[in-house]
């Protein structure tokens, strides 16, 4: 559960970095994420996504 929730730490973290305050819907369905895999993709995304809103976008096309 530790590294769960470093992942989801870390994600949130580069959003913040990049793109100041994230949406309590996006910590909220990142809070959810149980995979390693998902939540190593998405640390990746934050690093690489030209805004908040294509993250999102993408989040919406995992989180289905």
């Amino acid at each position: 559960i530790g590294v769960l929730e470093k992942s989801r730490d870390a994600i949130k973290t580069v959003l913040t970095v990049r793109f100041g305050e994230i949406s309590s819907e996006i910590e909220e369905i990142i809070g959810k994420m149980t995979n390693p895999t998902i939540l190593e993709e998405l640390l990746k995304l934050a690093a690489t996504a030209n805004s908040l809103a294509e993250f999102r976008q993408s989040l919406a096309k995992i989180n289905i």
